[in-house]
C-alpha cells in the first residue's frame, strides 16, 4: 500500500462537545493524524461553531487559537468551512499563521474559491465541483475527474463524501480512476474496516481510537 490511511478525530469525538474545549484536551491523549473543526464568522473574524458560534463568549473558540494547537501537538487540521463568506478569511488567517502545511478545507469551498488557496489543500465537497459535473456517483466519477484535472490546481487532493457514497461500486471506480477519498462520518466497525481495507486517504471519525486500533491490524 505505501501509506497507512490518515484518521482524523470528528470535532466532539469520543464523547465531547463539537468545537468545544473538553475536545481539545482529549485530544492531547490521542495518537491520530488529523482532527476537525467547523468554521464560521462572527464579525468577519473565524470561529468555531456547526450551525452557529456560541453566544456566550466563554464558549468561543477562535480560529486562530486552533491553528496554534495543531502546530504546538503537530495535528493535520480539516477546516471543515460552513458557509462560502468564510473561506477568504479562513485562507487569510491560515497564511498569516504561517499553517497551510498543518491543514486541508473541506465543506464550502468551491471552484472560485481556488485563486486565493495559495497553496492551501483541499478535499473537494460535492459544492465545490456540482454546478461543473454533478453529484458524485459512479457514472459522474470519471467527468468530476476530468473536471477537477482541467482546473490545473494542485490544491486538490481529491473528493470528500460521506459514507453513504461510498458503496464498493463507488470506491472500485474512484481507485480505478485515481482519486484520492476523504471519507466521513464512520463510526461503525464494519464500515471502518471496509474503507481501511481499500485504503482510502482519510477516514473521519467519532471513535478515532477503534479506527487507529483497526488500522494496525489492517494496514500492516
Amino acid at each position: 500500500m505505501g501509506y497507512k490511511t490518515m484518521i482524523t478525530a470528528h470535532t466532539g469525538a469520543l464523547s465531547t462537545s463539537r468545537n468545544s474545549h473538553a475536545f481539545f484536551e482529549r485530544m492531547q491523549n490521542v495518537d491520530t493524524e488529523g482532527i476537525e473543526v467547523d468554521i464560521r464568522l462572527l464579525g468577519n473574524k473565524p470561529f468555531l461553531g456547526h450551525t452557529f458560534v456560541p453566544f456566550l463568549p466563554s464558549k468561543r473558540i477562535e480560529f486562530n487559537w486552533v491553528l496554534e494547537y495543531c502546530k504546538k501537538y503537530d495535528f493535520i487540521l480539516n477546516c471543515d468551512i460552513k458557509l462560502r463568506s468564510g473561506v477568504k478569511r479562513t485562507c487569510e488567517q491560515i497564511h498569516a499563521s504561517n499553517a497551510k502545511d498543518n491543514v486541508y478545507l473541506t465543506g464550502a469551498v468551491n471552484w472560485k474559491h481556488l485563486p486565493i488557496l495559495k497553496g492551501i489543500p483541499v478535499f473537494c465537497n460535492n459544492t465545490f465541483y456540482s454546478s461543473l459535473c454533478g453529484l458524485p456517483s459512479v457514472s459522474s466519477l470519471e467527468r468530476i475527474k476530468n473536471c477537477l484535472d482541467e482546473l490545473g490546481h494542485d490544491e486538490i487532493k481529491g473528493l470528500n463524501i460521506s459514507k453513504v457514497f461510498a458503496s464498493e461500486s463507488f470506491l472500485n471506480k474512484a481507485f480505478e480512476l485515481g482519486i484520492n477519498l476523504s471519507v466521513y462520518t464512520v463510526d461503525d466497525e464494519n464500515t471502518l474496516r471496509r474503507l481501511l481495507e481499500y485504503g482510502v486517504k482519510n477516514i473521519t471519525t467519532n471513535q478515532p481510537l477503534l479506527a487507529l486500533e483497526l488500522r494496525e491490524k489492517i494496514q500492516i
